[in-house]
């Protein structure tokens, strides 16, 4: 959906399923909550401070769009929904049960189309060379069966965890992955026995995901954060996020599947965005 700055939007939501008495609803963006409610009680994200809301009568009838308001530039981007209910079996927080996902645009900004859509134009892809490689990204391709390492290294963060013991995540889109912290660990639900973030590395500033038998199922983005201190007025634990790693599985080889180690099976391809820029740039001006 698409909003004017200095408007009103309003992220659609709905929870067709009974819900409790007092539902808990969080919405986020890939890097921070952006706002929650618990019965009266609320949390307003930092920068959307009097200018989000769900309203609490219409949460209980199940409706739990997220009003916002005086739209501006920075609010670009997707934003997901879920609701937060009791902790399942053996995990290390709350449950979260993903409902929606919205991704809103904001006029007068510019937006980064695919790179495919843009060498017909010599000036289109210098454009997109300047505004669209700001970040490095990380794709990783494996054989099926075979296992991976999402790679994902705290350090490069503003985090002291020397007074806390260290939380780790990693989620996809429509739930929970993996958590440890300290000797505790939880594994998600089709992942049990085949993922693992060593309590020893994540001590070292490493939290990459260790994920064996790799299946075509586990195609997907993967996230992970930290769980810090909670926020002030915060219902829970802040999310620093970390690492974002796009998976894709493909089927091995039969002349290799048989020969080659599991750790050897995939690839991994992270592009700074300098590098990308240049090469880009080369090709644009030869």
């Amino acid at each position: 959906m698409t909003a004017r700055v200095g408007s009103s939007v309003v992220l659609p939501c709905e929870w067709k399923d009974t819900l409790s008495p007092s539902p808990h609803i969080e919405w986020r963006t890939f890097t921070e909550t952006v706002f929650e409610r618990l019965g009266e009680e609320h949390y307003e994200g930092e920068g959307y401070e009097g200018r989000v809301d769900v309203p609490e009568d219409k949460l209980k009838k199940g409706n739990c769009s997220l009003e916002l308001k005086n739209v501006n530039a920075e609010d670009a981007g997707v934003y997901e929904s879920h609701l937060v209910v009791n902790r399942v079996k053996r995990a290390l927080s709350s449950k979260r049960v993903f409902v929606q996902s919205v991704e809103l645009s904001v006029d007068d900004i510019f937006h980064c189309p695919p790179l495919a859509t843009m060498i017909s134009s010599r000036r289109a892809l210098l454009l997109w060379c300047i505004t669209c490689t700001a970040q490095s990204q990380t794709f990783m391709s494996v054989g099926n069966g075979s296992s991976a390492v999402l790679p994902c290294d705290w350090r490069n963060k503003s985090i002291n965890p020397s007074n806390q013991s260290l939380y780790i995540e990693w989620r996809t889109f429509s739930g929970t992955v993996f958590e440890r912290r300290g000797k505790e660990h939880y594994e998600g639900e089709g992942y049990e026995g085949r993922v693992d973030v060593p309590e020893d590395k994540l001590k070292k500033g490493n939290c990459s995901l260790v994920l064996k038998e790799v299946k075509a199922e586990d195609a997907g983005v993967y996230q992970s954060y930290l769980l810090v201190n909670r926020e002030k007025r915060s219902l829970q634990s802040k999310r620093v996020f970390i690492q974002s790693v796009e998976l894709s599985v493909h089927e091995m080889s039969e002349q290799f599947s048989g020969n080659v180690p599991a750790e050897r099976s995939s690839a991994v391809m992270s592009v700074p965005s300098q590098i990308l820029t240049f090469t880009i740039l080369l090709n644009i001006l030869t």
